[in-house]
């Protein structure tokens, strides 16, 4: 199946009924999370909404061939109001690529913006990101790039007492620790706005700056960096696992894989 960035609305709502149907058949929960692979048509709900949201904003940014060389490592987590028949939040989670390039790349976006960065104050070496993030080589093969982020506005976030941005990254903290799956991620890596990284401390999750450094997101059209957003890692540390398991206990949002 090749990747659809323009999926028509109809084919947006057969792909949102599937998924809900699914979350409602594995689970009794009112929200839950369902992570799908990038190989079947359901990915091309958030594929689609990633393209129009950064649409609506004005940028020229074309996700079929910026993202394709991330298609094959990407799966795609959806956060399901099951009550109200809903995908309320999607994200493209991108797992790291290292031992399959030949081009010295590791498939995470905020890494390799790093190494091919034209301006000084925004490039690194792997050796140093890797050092000053606390990171390795054989931790990073673990690690996983939040590389899109949106909610759909398919529903009041007054349907949910927690925000559907908290619950979605409860539950990408929940998938990528996921020891029963073979899943163990030493970090989360993301771009977050201020926004972004207050909800996160709100909650207080541990966080720092990728490379112990204010590095930014490269603008769509090349001009330069969007100083907006900051490259983080997000770790798996003892504090961050006893936050997201206790809030995890707390909300108790099932995360399913769509098979």
């Amino acid at each position: 199946m090749s990747p659809e960035y323009k999926a028509s609305q109809i084919e947006m709502d057969d792909i949102e009924r599937t998924i809900v149907n699914f979350a409602r058949s594995k689970t009794s929960k009112d929200v839950a999370a369902v992570v799908v692979p990038p190989t079947i048509v359901e990915a091309n709900f958030c594929r689609t909404g990633e393209q129009q949201t950064f649409d609506k904003l004005g940028e020229g940014y074309d996700f079929a061939e910026g993202m394709a060389p991330y298609e094959s490592s990407s799966v795609f987590l959806y956060t399901v109001n099951t009550e109200h028949g809903r995908i309320a939040h999607a994200k493209r989670l991108v797992h790291a690529n290292v031992d399959n390039r030949t081009d010295g790349l590791t498939g995470i976006e905020p890494i390799d913006d790093r190494l091919t960065a034209g301006e000084e104050s925004e490039r690194a070496d792997l050796d140093t990101i890797l050092r000053d993030s606390d990171l390795t080589m054989d931790s990073l093969r673990t690690v996983v790039n939040v590389a899109t982020n949106f909610t759909t506005r398919r529903l009041s976030p007054k349907t949910t007492k927690v925000p559907y941005a908290t619950l979605s990254y409860l539950s990408v903290f929940k998938y990528v620790t996921d020891a029963s799956q073979g899943r163990n991620a030493a970090a989360i890596l993301a771009y977050l706005n201020s926004a972004a990284k207050d909800s996160l401390g709100r909650i207080k999750v541990e966080s720092r700056l990728l490379g112990g450094k204010p590095f930014h997101l490269p603008k769509s059209d090349g001009s330069g960096y969007d100083e907006r957003y900051e490259a983080v890692v997000i770790p798996d540390s003892r504090r961050n696992k006893a936050i997201f398991t206790t809030m995890g206990r707390f909300v108790g949002i099932p995360v399913i894989d769509y098979k």
